[in-house]
Order: structure tokens, then sequence, then C-alpha cells
């Protein structure tokens, strides 16, 4: 069997204790990448009786996966295992901020972050959500161009997802999903007033 996957190149880069968190906590990524963490640490003889074993079983799977020819859509990341992180949805974060604001959609961000135990990186984005968005507004009322408000509101929350989000989580981090209520509420109750008054003229 090719020993290599899709998860091949992102495990090669990881350090042997990063790899082992792929396999101690395997309920929380894909069986793909735990294969490919399981198959980076027989690499490099960091191989356990318990890995030796996770792999003849994965490696089965692949395998019968390969021969049936089936063809299955990306597995969810999202999981009911109660020890995963409570987060919220990443295309959830990007809609939210496109819809209500840069900062908005920073700080559901930044909260994932902090659940995550990276506080760092926590602070970092909501930071950046504010500058962005004050940058965003200086920038619109010096042109006087509102119909630019979108389409920079939607390339700040694209430039924090990809400069900050996915290169510090993993793409097959699993995670329980987070309810939305909250957020759209408080999202709502602010801007409400504002639309209402610009559509009235007051």
């Amino acid at each position: 069997m090719n020993k290599a996957n899709s998860f091949t190149k992102v495990m090669a880069a990881k350090t042997d204790i990063e790899l082992l968190e792929y396999v101690e906590k395997k309920s929380r990524f894909q069986e793909r990448a735990v294969l490919a963490a399981s198959w980076e640490l027989e690499k490099r003889g960091r191989t356990t009786e318990d890995v030796k074993k996770l792999i003849v079983e994965l490696e089965k799977k692949e395998s019968f996966a390969e021969s049936e020819s089936i063809v299955k859509p990306k597995p969810s990341n999202v999981t009911e295992d109660p020890n995963a992180p409570l987060l919220y949805s990443p295309k959830f974060i990007l809609v939210y901020g496109a819809l209500f604001s840069v900062l908005f959609g920073g700080i559901l961000m930044a909260v994932n972050f902090a659940r995550l135990g990276k506080q760092k990186l926590a602070w970092m984005v909501a930071l950046s959500a504010l500058l962005y968005s004050v940058l965003q507004g200086t920038l619109l009322n010096s042109i006087d161009q509102d119909m630019l408000t979108v389409p920079l509101t939607i390339l700040g929350v694209y430039l924090l997802e990809q400069l900050i989000w996915k290169p510090n989580v993993s793409p097959d981090l699993k995670y329980r999903k987070r309810k939305i209520w909250i957020p759209l509420l408080i999202a709502i109750g602010i801007w409400g007033p504002i639309f209402y008054l610009i559509i009235t003229g007051g």
C-alpha cells in the first residue's frame, strides 16, 4: 500500500509531540489525518504497539475504500464528542462578518482562538479586525464611496481567515458547533436601529 495521502505533507512538518496528539486524540480528527500522522511516526521510528495497531486498522479501512472505489464527500469537522472544543463555524464567521462588519467577525474568531487556548492569536485577530475596521471607515469617509463598503468588508473577513485562522488551525480539527443566536441578536440589536434611521432618513 502506498503510505501517503492528502495529509502526508502536512504531517511531515509537524513535531513528534504534535503527531502523537493525532494518535492520542484520534476521535477529534479525520481518520486519514490520523493515518498520515501514524505513518510519519513510523517513518521516524517513533511507533509503539498502539500506533502499530492503529496503522493496521486504518490501512484496512483505506484499502477497502480504494478497492470498492467508494467516493465519499469530505468528512464534516463537526462532531458530538463532548471533549471537542465548542466553536463557531468558520463559515458562519465569514457570513457574519460580511453582513455586520469585520470587527464583529473578528470578535467571533477571537472567541474561537480563546477556546482553543491560543490567547495571543485571539488578541491578534481582535486587534487586526479593529484596525482594519478603523482604516476601512477612514477610507470610505475620505472617498465618499458607500458602494465599496460590502466589498471591503468581505475582503477584510477573508483576509482574517486566510492570514490568521487557516495558518494556525488544522483543517481537520474536529469541533462541536456553537449556537449562533446570541451573536446574531447582539448584531441585530446594534445594527437594527442604525439601519432603521438610514432607511427612514432619521
